[in-house]
């Protein structure tokens, strides 16, 4: 596996910065590969976070049907396998960090 070229990266995330949102799809055009991706997202700060994955567009816009979860300082989801054109990092109230591996 290789990893995307691309750090979805914020060691400081605040309310201000949310939420992010990153198009995923055109990181990967890079590779030609644009499902079947695996994602880590690990929650660095002490705030929680709110990670969602659009896995189709829909008149252009990202429809957010995987949520990977709240995450809590320390934490980090997995998913594998999946197609994704965009995701959302969203802010809970107290500002964190956070870190996305995308590998194709």
């Amino acid at each position: 596996m290789a990893i995307v070229d691309k750090g979805y990266v914020d060691t400081n995330f605040t309310d201000a910065d949310s939420p992010r949102v990153e198009s995923v799809r055109d990181d990967l055009a890079a590779t030609g590969i644009f499902d079947k991706v695996t994602l880590i997202a690990y929650c660095d700060g002490p705030g929680d976070i709110v990670v969602e994955f659009a896995e189709r567009l829909v008149a252009g816009n990202p429809v957010y049907a995987t949520q990977a979860g709240v995450l809590k300082e320390g934490e980090q989801v997995k998913l594998e396998r999946v197609t994704v054109t965009h995701m959302r990092i969203t802010h809970t109230g107290v500002d964190s960090a956070y870190r996305i591996v995308i590998y194709v």
